[in-house]
């Protein structure tokens, strides 16, 4: 993942600076990774969702044909 590497990168040139800048960084991708998970579980159970709603309606108009 290059945004990954990218981060790595900076925190390793920051540690000279100083530990704080370093540690806000790994924070943030820390909180990027999480709201990566969050997206793609959001993402399936929207999927599941639409599914169930759409076989519902079809069992409907099967029904009422």
């Amino acid at each position: 993942m290059p945004v990954g590497r990218f981060l790595r990168s900076k925190i390793l040139l920051n540690e000279l600076e100083g530990a704080s800048l370093a540690a806000i960084l790994e924070n943030l991708y820390d909180v990027v990774g999480r709201m990566r998970w969050v997206a793609a579980l959001a993402y399936v159970a929207w999927i599941m969702w639409s599914a169930k709603v759409f076989r519902s309606t079809k069992r409907c108009t099967k029904r009422s044909m």
